[in-house]
């Protein structure tokens, strides 16, 4: 599991992987969540709305430049990038 707390003067922020949700059942706010966590962590003491208009995410493919690639990693890669 990933953790990463900063403090801002406003309010802390918190990223940890399967932390949000229980954070906010704790009673320290409200969380803005991926539609997949609502299912994998559902919890019926809490409400949970989708927003409207709905948000997107943009994600991105990496790897390390210059370094070997296997056939099938550089094929899946250029499936994905349309190349």
């Amino acid at each position: 599991m990933r953790q990463h707390i900063r403090r801002g003067s406003d309010a802390e922020q918190v990223r940890a992987d399967g932390q949000v949700i229980e954070m906010v059942e704790a009673g320290f706010g409200i969380a803005i969540v991926p539609e997949s966590w609502i299912t994998s962590r559902y919890s019926a003491s809490l409400k949970m709305h989708p927003l409207n208009p709905p948000c997107q995410r943009t994600i991105w493919l990496a790897w390390i430049h210059g370094r070997y690639m296997t056939q099938e990693a550089r094929c899946f890669r250029d499936f994905l990038l349309g190349m």
